[in-house]
């Protein structure tokens, strides 16, 4: 099985845009994007067992002034009999 492999700096670079329609059918076009992001250990490996990220986005749902910030805590899991989960 290939395993996907995601850069974090395009994470980081990417911008949301979104469309809503008024009550009254006005069309409007919101933009919004991560603001924040931090990853630790900044630099994960196959052996890494764990990460913690924080980020924050604005205009979520294309809602202006909306901040969402999330945490997460990442923990590798067994994907084959071969893996050691620590």
């Amino acid at each position: 099985m290939k395993r996907a492999v995601l850069s974090l700096a395009a994470v980081a670079a990417c911008a949301a845009a979104g469309q809503g329609v008024g009550s009254t059918l006005n069309l409007s076009t919101k933009t919004g994007g991560i603001t924040q992001w931090a990853l630790s250990p900044a630099t994960l490996a196959a052996t890494t067992p764990s990460a913690t990220l924080t980020a924050t986005l604005a205009n979520f749902w294309a809602i202006t002034g909306c901040t969402v910030t999330f945490n997460a805590y990442l923990i590798r899991v067994k994907s084959n009999a071969a893996d050691v989960v620590n």
